[in-house]
């Protein structure tokens, strides 16, 4: 859960311009959680689960990137540990409505990152009914941990795997983030 301190540093990093919110350049919009998930059952029915879930990654992919880079997360994180600079980023995703995530398991050497989420914005509404993953959205943003990676001179292209879901009726999701196999 977020301390009071760290939603109140949250916050001052967003600033009022021309009568909406941002954070560095990026605008922000507040919405119910409903917006994002009946655009993605929608999305779904018409595409598939795989054209969903290229959309809603790539989408949260330039996202996340886009904010890091705004915010001035490199200076925000230098000679922090990694592991605290991705527990830190969990709390970002938490502020921003993405879940409650943890970290489980984590080694530099070699590379492994096993990350939990019992609260998803996505998993109750498929209330376990899903055939798949369903956290598309949140996928994209961790994506975001190959930038940490390379801040600490960690130069490896990282794949990440969902392997549970709430949506598919797991009691939380879980993603391995690891360096990708080679072909």
């Amino acid at each position: 859960m977020l301390s009071e301190n760290e939603v109140n540093m949250f916050f001052s990093m967003l600033q009022i311009k021309n009568n909406n919110i941002h954070m560095g350049v990026t605008r922000y919009m507040i919405t119910e959680i409903t917006l994002l998930t009946d655009l993605q059952q929608e999305i779904e029915a018409v595409v598939g689960s795989d054209g969903a879930a290229a959309l809603f990654y790539h989408a949260s992919t330039e996202a996340a990137k886009d904010s890091t880079e705004e915010a001035g997360v490199d200076l925000m994180f230098k000679g922090m540990p990694f592991k605290e600079q991705l527990g830190f980023l969990l709390k970002i995703t938490q502020f921003h409505g993405w879940g409650v995530g943890e970290i489980k398991e984590f080694s530099e050497n070699p590379f492994r990152c096993v990350l939990v989420n019992k609260q998803t914005y996505i998993g109750d509404v498929y209330e376990g009914k899903a055939d798949g993953p369903r956290c598309y959205y949140t996928s994209g943003l961790l994506d975001i941990f190959e930038f940490f990676a390379k801040m600490n001179e960690i130069d490896l292209k990282l794949q990440m795997t969902e392997t549970k879901c709430k949506a598919k009726g797991d009691s939380y999701c879980e993603w391995i983030i690891e360096p990708e196999a080679p072909i």
